[in-house]
C-alpha cells in the first residue's frame, strides 16, 4: 500500500516521552518512482524504439524530421545511453522522414508516363470519334 507523500508512516518511541528526548518520525515521499537507464536508441526502428519505451513505463513524444537519416528510424534522442531516468521523465525521440530521392524520382517519372499515356488515350479516342463522322 502506498501512503500519500508527507503522511506519517510511524515514530518512536510511541506513547509519551520525556522533555529534551529525541522522537524519530518517519514520512511517507509517496509512491516510489521507478528508475530506468536509457539505451541507445538511434537507428532502432521508430515501432521498436516506442516499444522499448512502453515496456520501461516511461512517457515519450516523438519528433519528425526531413533532413537526415533513413526513413521510420531513431536519428536522436533527448537522454543519451546509460542515463538514469524516471517514469516522470519524458523522452523525446527524433525519427527520420527524409524522402528518399531515387524514390522522388521514380515518381515524377511515373506521373510523366501516366500523363502522356492519358495523352495519347485521348487523342486515339479524338480521332476514332472524328473516323465515325
Amino acid at each position: 500500500t502506498t501512503v500519500e507523500a508527507g503522511s506519517v508512516i510511524s515514530y518512536s518511541p510511541t506513547g509519551s516521552a520525556e522533555k529534551g528526548s529525541t522522537i524519530t518520525i518517519k514520512v511517507s515521499r509517496g509512491e516510489e518512482e521507478k528508475t530506468v537507464t536509457m539505451i541507445d536508441l538511434t537507428g532502432m526502428s521508430e515501432s521498436s524504439a516506442i516499444s522499448w519505451l512502453k515496456s520501461n513505463g516511461l512517457t515519450y513524444t516523438i519528433q519528425y524530421q526531413s533532413s537526415s537519416g533513413e526513413y521510420g528510424y531513431v536519428t536522436a534522442q533527448n537522454y543519451k545511453e546509460g542515463t538514469t531516468v524516471t517514469s516522470s521523465t519524458s523522452i523525446v525521440v527524433t525519427v527520420s522522414h527524409k524522402e528518399e530521392e531515387t524514390t522522388k524520382a521514380k515518381t515524377e517519372e511515373t506521373t510523366e508516363e501516366t500523363t502522356t499515356a492519358k495523352t495519347k488515350e485521348t487523342t486515339t479516342a479524338a480521332t476514332n470519334a472524328n473516323s465515325s463522322n
